[in-house]
């Protein structure tokens, strides 16, 4: 009994972690809306525009990458849970901070997630 226990809660903790680090793609376009199972209404070109006020240096390619991450890094271990509306600008600085370790984040991608998240949160202000 101990033996079949110890094998099950193996396997569920196998079976979490796996969870939290799966690594399913998905693809955002120049074409296509965002990805993100949260909102489809803002697409990455708008988001690019709004981000570029605040850095031009800023490519579709960064705020693509920031949809990706946020779709496979944190959409999968947080889900909707608040979506990028339930917190303010200061409160995703702060959490992307704290989360980006956690989340083996490089710098470019935290960076991109920051842009990405940031431009959308001053675009769904703005509505």
């Amino acid at each position: 009994m101990k033996k079949i226990t110890i094998a099950l809660l193996l396997i569920g903790s196998t079976l979490f972690i796996y969870r939290c680090t799966s690594s399913k793609k998905t693809t955002a376009t120049a074409t296509t809306k965002e990805t993100s199972p949260v909102s489809n209404e803002i697409t990455n070109e708008k988001i690019l525009v709004e981000a570029q006020k605040k850095s031009s240096a800023i490519t579709l390619a960064n705020i693509t990458n920031g949809v990706d991450v946020y779709n496979n890094k944190c959409f999968n271990c947080h889900g909707a849970k608040g979506g990028i509306e339930g917190h303010s600008a200061t409160e995703w600085v702060s959490i992307i901070d704290r989360m980006a370790p956690k989340s083996k984040l490089t710098a470019e991608e935290k960076n991109n997630l920051s842009h990405y998240i940031l431009a959308k949160k001053e675009l769904m202000n703005a509505k």
